[in-house]
């Protein structure tokens, strides 16, 4: 797992920790592959009935490492990169496989949850958040859109215009602003502890109706995962042009971003 994830499994739960504590747990490529290599092996992991997703030190995650894509040899046009015969691609798979799990996956969100981040915390069936978390979907700030699986995952927990309020803004909720709206499930001080006691009351019950359950739900709030391959469009053709790279130089430079109008005036 190139030492970003360790995978522990007691009494049937397994619990999956990021462990990048001096970068917030930051996505950066190595990140990436070991997040979906998790998921792949508890996928296939005999006995295990929940799972509970965390991140060492002070923040759940705080997203994309943009500088770390910046290096000699990295790419972040990888990300739009598709796995054989799949639907979702390199980016958007590290949430698509926690969603495709048989059994319940609880996200233990303390410090932040940024960008990718926060969607990756939406791909958990549960989440369980400080009351000091801070939550952001801070795509716009880079002059990008969310596109790792936010089509999958918020219409089921968010009104259309609140999800679009935040998308338009990246403001950064609390923990109690994050719970009213839905995005969490419930907040506890101590989110890792609550989480595994949760997980551990699930996995007493019977395995065959867990699944069962997480099964019939799933499939009546079904969502269309033909809009994985728009997210990731998109995504594409924002990164093609000059406000991308102007909001991205201006978030990394911390200064004002400056845009050119684009708008085209209308031809009588």
């Amino acid at each position: 797992m190139s030492q970003r994830i360790q995978i522990e499994i007691n009494q049937h739960v397994a619990h999956v920790r990021m462990c990048r504590p001096e970068r917030h747990n930051a996505l950066d490529a190595a990140m990436f592959q070991a997040l979906f290599d998790a998921g792949v092996e508890l996928q296939s992991r005999a006995g295990v009935r929940a799972i509970v997703l965390s991140g060492d030190g002070p923040s759940f995650c705080s997203g994309l490492d943009f500088p770390s894509f910046t290096q000699p040899g990295q790419d972040i046009n990888l990300a739009f990169r598709m796995g054989e015969g799949a639907p979702a691609n390199y980016a958007q798979r590290i949430v698509t496989v926690w969603r495709q799990q048989a059994v319940p996956v609880l996200a233990a969100i303390q410090g932040v949850a940024y960008g990718g981040g926060f969607q990756l915390a939406m791909g958990a069936d549960f989440r369980i958040g400080a009351p000091t978390a801070r939550m952001s979907l801070m795509e716009i700030d880079y002059g990008l859109i969310p596109d790792m699986g936010v089509s999958q995952t918020l219409p089921s927990l968010l009104r259309y215009d609140t999800a679009l309020e935040l998308a338009l803004s990246g403001r950064r909720l609390d923990g109690h602003e994050a719970l009213a709206m839905g995005l969490l499930t419930q907040l506890a001080e101590e989110p890792v502890a609550a989480a595994l006691a949760w997980a551990q009351d699930i996995a007493a019950r019977s395995p065959t109706a867990v699944r069962a359950n997480k099964q019939l739900l799933r499939q009546c709030w079904a969502a269309d995962p033909a809009l994985l391959a728009e997210e990731a469009r998109l995504q594409q053709a924002i990164m093609q042009g000059p406000d991308y790279r102007e909001a991205l130089n201006a978030k990394l430079q911390r200064r004002e971003a400056r845009f050119a109008d684009q708008d085209k005036p209308a031809q009588d």
